[in-house]
């Protein structure tokens, strides 16, 4: 117990510089995510409507297989759009974010080789422009909430916090996979058949009661797993979150975004001569 105190301890001085460093830039930040923002949506035909079309296009398709011709048995009484959709509104939050904030470093030739300012704020940036839309999202997950009659309780609230311990492990994924991939261009390919591998050995199509009770320790180290069960507790269940999956998942995002500014910080000098 001491040890792993202290490993916190240790990534915790790590993380608040991090912090400190995007205060400190806060105005550049801003208006970086919303370039980001506005670029998204550019000359396209939905704007912003692309960011409830996506999850619920997704909704739909998995309701239609999982529903009618392969049946997915729930231990709930709860609707399976409302299933799906709880849990597909923070995937694509997480799959948006990283499919631009792992690039964003080489789309940004000029600023990272011409400008001095932080660099982590350009994938940091690509990730809150995602956030945008997993809020329009989720917004659009209460109106279905109401329109299925599903119960509103106080667990919702903890909405923001679980969305921020989500925040924290992209911030960290996403720094140490964009670093990545100034030195080897086919890491967001890579990360691209990941994303798509990983949505499957999470929670999103079945729920944590379809896994053996034996295998669930080892399914949250997916910190992923812990979120997207959070989420869906707390929205279609109505129910307080595990707290063995929700510690987990704090306990590897802290990590992530210690060891992802880490790397950052460390090899950040050399994009400019790289890219």
């Amino acid at each position: 117990m001491r040890e792993i105190l202290a490993t916190l301890d240790r990534r915790k001085r790590l993380v608040i510089p991090l912090v400190r460093n995007l205060y400190q830039h806060r105005d550049l930040l801003w208006a970086l995510t919303v370039k980001d923002t506005q670029i998204k949506y550019k000359q396209s035909l939905l704007g912003i409507a692309w960011a409830v079309f996506q999850p619920l296009s997704m909704m739909l398709v998995f309701s239609l297989v999982f529903t009618h011709l392969l049946p997915v048995k729930l231990e709930t009484d709860i609707p399976y759009p409302i299933f799906l959709y709880s849990a597909l509104v923070p995937w694509t939050y997480f799959s948006t974010g990283l499919s631009f904030a792992i690039p964003s470093l080489v789309s940004n030739l000029e600023l990272v080789t011409k400008t001095a300012f932080p660099r982590e704020t350009l994938p940091i940036a690509a990730i809150l422009a995602a956030a945008v839309d997993f809020a329009i999202a989720w917004c659009v997950l209460l109106v279905l909430l109401v329109f299925y009659g599903a119960p509103f309780t106080p667990w919702l609230l903890l909405a923001p916090v679980l969305a921020l311990i989500q925040t924290i492990f992209m911030v960290g994924f996403g720094l140490l996979a964009a670093a990545l991939n100034v030195f080897y261009r086919d890491v967001k390919y890579t990360i691209v058949l990941g994303l798509f591998l990983w949505m499957f050995v999470t929670p999103v199509i079945f729920s944590m009661e379809h896994v053996p009770e034996a295998l669930r320790p080892w399914m949250f180290l997916n910190p992923m797993a812990g979120l997207i069960d959070s989420f869906r507790r707390i929205s279609a269940l109505g129910q307080a979150p595990d707290p063995v999956a929700l510690g987990t998942a704090v306990v590897i995002a802290l990590l992530s975004c210690a060891i992802g500014q880490r790397v950052f910080k460390k090899h950040e000098k050399r994009f400019g001569d790289i890219i």
